[in-house]
């Protein structure tokens, strides 16, 4: 965080000094019980009840609207601030800590692909800049604060996932962030119990466009049918579209798996690049896509030198990571989240990346669905028998039904287990696997078994 003083923020917090010291300085925020208060903190107390004040905190600035709330304090280092809301308040400075930063700020949302496209702009970007980046895939709405407090002085650009998982989510995290750069990679199926219906998640991302306004660049996927049900029409920034399919801002051709990634030319502007980039699928060649199109905007870079640079990159685990399995198998590691459209990658990477005769798919139970998830769980069915895999395996609760659809589809029913348990998903794969076997194991990575895999690789 930049260091402010509390003189400097007064006016923004429209409060009024009950005791302390106005050129207070402040190096952290907190707000609420979630954050810890530290010393040198400015505290919004936006809860009920009495502020409590750790014994090793000595100096800190605390934000009321209730003087009740502090009674009590006289500590000598405790600065008391009393506005008329809170929460304004609060909403407030964070106006006004993003506007005393003019660097590019790139917000990314999307059903897949958000984290590892977030990754690869930051790898890109950091040969020569300071990049503030969301941490993995924990971009939810509590950890908002936590990342623009890292934003300071000595940051160059801030690469920023938006997740969504109900109404307004994507314009609350822009006004911490006010991106000028937005990536929409996809719109699959996912969120339903925090929208009820698909229309409203594809409203909701959407709200993208609101949140860049009208001087901000835009970079979407042409090829996904749902990103075409976005509203165009009134947006009067800059759109960048990319391409597998057909001609685009920017289009990849001449796709092919290639040992331990995917190899591809890009065209732009009439010029032809050769790309490589590690990892497998056509969602890595999506990813390097968008990375590119978002770092042609903010860096004078050459994609020459862009290309290079994504040669290195490094994959966030589990997201179909090969590993050595079971009785000599092949374990590909897509366990981070689970969706139709995230499993629908994953089946192309188990047919295209793997020489096994023998393919396995293991499945959990598909999160926040909603009641629509019989009816998607029955397309999930359909994917996995078109892939023409040898076995499909179920675990969990709801996710039977995948596997009773799939010998409704016509899967030998021998060939189609259910389990309750990973111990008896453990022991079946046992008796199946040998060195000629791939075994895509897609679970969630928040209730779904988490130590499966630990007990189906080899260490």
């Amino acid at each position: 965080m930049k260091t402010l003083r509390l003189k400097s923020i007064l006016p923004v917090l429209s409060g009024e000094i009950i005791n302390g010291d106005v050129n207070s300085l402040i190096k952290s925020v907190a707000k609420g019980i979630r954050y810890k208060l530290m010393n040198h903190s400015i505290y919004f107390h936006i809860q009920k009840g009495k502020v409590q004040i750790p014994s090793d905190v000595k100096t800190c600035v605390i934000v009321v609207s209730n003087l009740s709330h502090v009674s009590g304090i006289n500590d000598e280092g405790v600065t008391i601030v009393l506005v008329q809301n809170v929460k304004s308040a609060y909403y407030r400075f964070i106006s006004y800590y993003r506007r005393l930063f003019d660097i590019p700020v790139i917000g990314i949302t999307g059903t897949c692909g958000k984290t590892t496209t977030k990754e690869m702009i930051s790898w890109i970007l950091s040969n020569d800049l300071n990049v503030v980046k969301t941490r993995l895939s924990l971009n939810g709405l509590a950890r908002n604060l936590q990342y623009l407090m890292q934003i300071d002085d000595d940051t160059d650009v801030a690469v920023i996932e938006m997740g969504v998982d109900g109404p307004d989510n994507m314009l609350y995290t822009a006004h911490y962030f006010r991106p000028d750069i937005g990536v929409i990679t996809n719109i699959g199926v996912d969120h339903l119990e925090g929208f009820q219906e698909h229309d409203k998640y594809i409203e909701e991302k959407e709200k993208m466009l609101k949140a860049l306004g009208n001087k901000g660049v835009l970079v979407l996927n042409a090829d996904d049918e749902h990103t075409k049900k976005i509203n165009l029409a009134d947006y009067k920034g800059k759109i960048i579209n990319v391409s597998l399919y057909q001609d685009a801002t920017l289009t990849a051709e001449n796709i092919e798996y290639r040992e331990k990634g995917m190899g591809f030319t890009i065209r732009y502007k009439r010029k032809e690049y050769p790309c490589f980039v590690p990892g497998f699928g056509e969602h890595n060649v999506y990813n390097a896509l968008y990375a590119i199109a978002v770092c042609i905007e903010v860096n004078k870079m050459g994609i020459s030198d862009m290309i290079e640079r994504l040669k290195t990159f490094k994959h966030v685990q589990r997201h179909t990571q090969f590993k050595k399995g079971l009785n000599d198998s092949v374990i590909i590691d897509d366990t981070w989240s689970t969706n139709p459209t995230s499993i629908k990658a994953a089946l192309d990477v188990l047919q295209h990346a793997s020489n096994a005769t023998k393919k396995v798919v293991v499945l959990g139970d598909i999160e926040e669905l909603g009641q629509s998830y019989v009816n998607e769980y029955n397309n999930v069915a359909e994917l996995v028998v078109n892939s023409k895999v040898d076995y499909f395996i179920t675990i969990g609760e709801k996710s039977k039904v995948m596997s009773m659809r799939a010998i409704e589809l016509g899967m030998n029913p021998q060939n189609v287990y259910h389990a309750h348990e990973q111990q008896a998903v453990v022991n079946f794969l046992q008796s199946i696997s040998d060195h000629d076997t791939c075994i895509l194991v897609k679970t969630s990575m928040n209730r779904s078994y988490r130590n499966l895999l630990e007990r189906l690789t080899q260490p």
